[in-house]
C-alpha cells in the first residue's frame, strides 16, 4: 500500500484472485468492494490499526471476485 498515492501492489495472483485486471490500478476502495460485507469491518479495522501504529497487519477474510464464489484469503503485511 502506497501512503501517498492511496495505491495497493497485489501480485499476479493476488490480482487474480480478486479479479482485478494485469494493469489495473487498485485503490483501498476496490479492495472494500471485493471484500465479503460481514468481514468489512474486520479489515478495516486491522488496516487502520496497522496504518496509525505501525504493528503488523494480519487478517483472515472472504472475498468475493465478480462472478466466483467467496474465497478465504489471509493477508499479511507491514507498516
Amino acid at each position: 500500500f502506497d501512503m501517498v498515492t492511496g495505491a495497493i501492489h497485489f501480485s499476479a495472483r493476488c490480482r487474480e484472485l480478486y479479479g482485478f485486471a494485469p494493469d489495473e490500478v487498485i485503490t483501498a476502495d476496490k479492495v472494500t468492494a471485493c471484500t465479503h460485507p460481514d468481514d468489512r469491518r474486520l479489515v478495516a479495522a486491522r488496516f487502520d490499526a496497522t496504518v496509525r501504529t505501525g504493528t503488523d497487519y494480519d487478517a483472515e477474510y472472504r472475498v468475493v471476485a465478480p462472478g466466483r464464489s467467496p474465497r478465504w484469503m489471509h493477508a499479511k503485511g507491514r507498516a
